[in-house]
């Protein structure tokens, strides 16, 4: 045996000859006839693929095995540790380290499980191999659970200890202090928890010193005797909020200017480095308000993965309300305008949208400019602008997502992938300061993402949301209006043809080689169904068709009859209002012409040239 090869590898080489040595005993002995060296054959035929599986397991996990024996010996040291404590209660010290490594090990695994059900998906693998996958899941998810909840600590801990700062703060200056708390039972990470614990306290001796006034001094002022400091926290939208309130004098600026409140400065650089922010409201003689705001310090979270320009994107799972498709003519009918902003009517709500590719492009927060800008980019004077080489002309999804105020809105995306655990990891501070982003993440397949922020893209868009309010403006845009939705398209090489939007159920892609031919009449198969094609050239007088590739035919709404337009070449979708000009002859088959962006266009009439075709 080579010296420089691995346990494992010996082990690989064993098996192999084992199996080696079993098929050629198999080919020696084979026999048609024989039943019991048929099912030996069978059965190692299923041994060798559960080795390939299992040696595929193997390889993949060798890089971490250092790693999870390491932490197996600590898992077992803090067993140890905690049969010996019995006697002594139920607290146990653990150093912070630890408890920081078994969580970086935990992540690590919960990325090589990713791996691994990746991997699983490019081929075929038994039940049982199956069953085991999802076991180590379901472990791996558990495991990650229990050693983040030896992180977590309750915020009322920290709490406990603000109502003696108070006392030993006032006691000889003449004051009198109450003192409300709320969310004491929410849980924090150990690195939020301690440095929150310092930013409270230099706030409550602020309050103390700076905020609330002498009990005489209130009294003059016509306020209660003792002054009042507030602090709340909750958990909302993968945040931490903790807020402080006083009824005190306020800030003066003046007195601001002589750095009276200095510390200041450290309390805000302190809660920008661990990736929060802090806002502060004060108005003289009301009181002041510091509103303080951070990231969940979790590192596990599950996301929707999305496309949008070729690049892969993680929308947070609890952010999500649900998803919309639309089809065809759904895209062109259902999508609504006002002057600044698309909207999509959800169950009788209006709800803006908003395209992530727009997002991504635009540095600044979007203006009224901008966003009328947009409009006019997909609907240029009323009429929906289609890209003919992409799929995206057919379908269109947006996730509708939640604001923290409850408020709602839809974020139109290339694609929708699917759901996936990540490992959450925050942003570097040097780029913190992009909203419309929430953190970085690695896939399963190996690809790193960036983790969107949906209340930082609804801020960065300044999306309207009253229902209300777009409701009017959307009428208001359509008042007095006698506007409709035209298709235009292309049969021959010369005239521009029109039909109403809402005559036609939907436009689908075909080869030309799709067509089929009956006694000179063309056919094609739609889902199936064998569907007559009306061509133009056929039945009135205009240019022969032109045989391009791709084709399309066009499906019209509300026939018996199993037939479609065949057309060569989509043109825009036309919100305007009609005035054909019907005052010359038309040949039968047409209703009028009319000037579409100086183009002379044929109104086709449907109703009549189906009623020509045999089927």
């Amino acid at each position: 045996m080579d010296n420089n090869k691995t346990s494992e590898e010996f082990m690989f080489a064993f098996e192999e000859k084992a199996i080696q040595n079993a098929e050629e005993s198999i080919n020696l002995y084979a026999s048609p006839d024989n039943e019991l060296s048929e099912a030996f054959s069978t059965l190692l035929n299923n041994y060798k693929k559960l080795f390939k599986q299992t040696k595929n397991l193997i390889k993949m996990s060798d890089r971490r095995q250092k790693q999870i024996f390491q932490l197996n010996e600590e898992l077992a040291e803090t067993n140890r540790l905690l049969l010996s404590g019995e006697k002594g209660g139920k607290n146990l010290t653990i150093n912070f380290e630890l408890i920081k490594k078994m969580s970086d090990l935990s992540s690590y695994l919960v990325l090589t499980k990713n791996q691994i059900i990746s991997a699983t998906e490019q081929g075929e693998h038994s039940q049982e191999f199956l069953q085991l996958l999802q076991n180590f899941s379901t472990s791996t998810n558990d495991l990650q659970d229990a050693i983040l909840q030896t992180r977590m600590q309750p915020l009322g801990l920290l709490f406990s200890s603000i109502p003696k700062i108070i006392h030993r703060t006032i006691r000889r200056l003449k004051k009198d202090i109450n003192l409300e708390i709320s969310g004491e039972k929410i849980f924090v990470d150990n690195r939020l928890f301690d440095s929150l614990d310092i930013i409270l306290k230099e706030l409550v001796r602020n309050a103390c010193l700076h905020g609330i006034e002498p009990n005489q001094e209130r009294i003059k002022k016509g306020k209660e005797n003792v002054g009042l400091i507030r602090i709340e926290a909750l958990h909302k939208e993968r945040k931490i909020i903790v807020t402080l309130t006083d009824d005190g004098q306020g800030f003066d600026p003046e007195v601001i200017k002589k750095n009276i409140y200095s510390n200041l400065h450290m309390i805000k650089t302190m809660v920008k480095e661990i990736g929060g922010i802090m806002d502060i409201k004060s108005k003289k003689d009301f009181g002041s308000k510091f509103f303080l705001e951070f990231p969940e310090m979790r590192t596990i979270a599950s996301g929707v993965i999305v496309e949008s320009d070729g690049n892969r994107f993680i929308i947070p799972q609890n952010s999500v309300e649900e998803f919309v498709s639309l089809y065809n003519d759904e895209i062109f009918s259902q999508i609504e305008q006002t002057q600044e902003q698309e909207v999509y009517r959800l169950r009788d709500k209006l709800i803006p949208i908003i395209r992530l590719n727009e997002v991504l492009e635009e540095k600044q927060p979007f203006s009224n400019e901008k966003r009328m800008e947009i409009v006019e980019k997909y609907y240029n004077n009323g009429n929906y602008t289609k890209n003919q080489s992409s799929q995206s002309d057919t379908i269109l999804y947006f996730a509708v997502l939640k604001t923290s105020s409850s408020d709602h809105f839809g974020l139109i995306v290339d694609e929708i992938i699917g759901t996936e655990e990540i490992i959450f990891m925050h942003l570097h501070p040097a780029v913190a300061h992009i909203k419309i982003y929430d953190g970085i993440s690695i896939l399963g397949d190996g690809r790193v993402s960036i983790v969107l922020n949906p209340e930082g893209i609804y801020k960065h868009a300044g999306l309207n949301i009253n229902s209300s309010l777009l409701d009017k403006k959307i009428k208001k845009n359509n008042k007095n209006s006698k506007l409709q939705r035209l298709f235009i398209f292309k049969s021959g090489n010369k005239e521009q043809f029109a039909v109403h939007l809402k005559m036609i159920q939907r436009v689908v892609r075909i080869k030309k080689e799709d067509i089929q031919y009956k006694a000179d009449t063309p056919y094609v198969a739609i889902e199936g169904i064998v569907t007559r094609l009306i061509i133009l050239d056929a039945f009135i007088n205009v240019s022969p068709f032109q045989i391009v590739d791709p084709l399309y035919v066009m499906i019209p709404r509300n026939f018996n009859k199993q037939v479609a337009f065949l057309i060569s070449n989509l043109g825009n979708i036309y919100h305007t209002e009609i005035n054909l000009d019907e005052s010359s002859p038309m040949e039968e088959g047409l209703i009028g012409t009319m000037k579409i962006e100086n183009v002379i266009t044929l109104f086709i009439d449907i109703p009549f040239l189906i009623q020509l075709v045999d089927i």
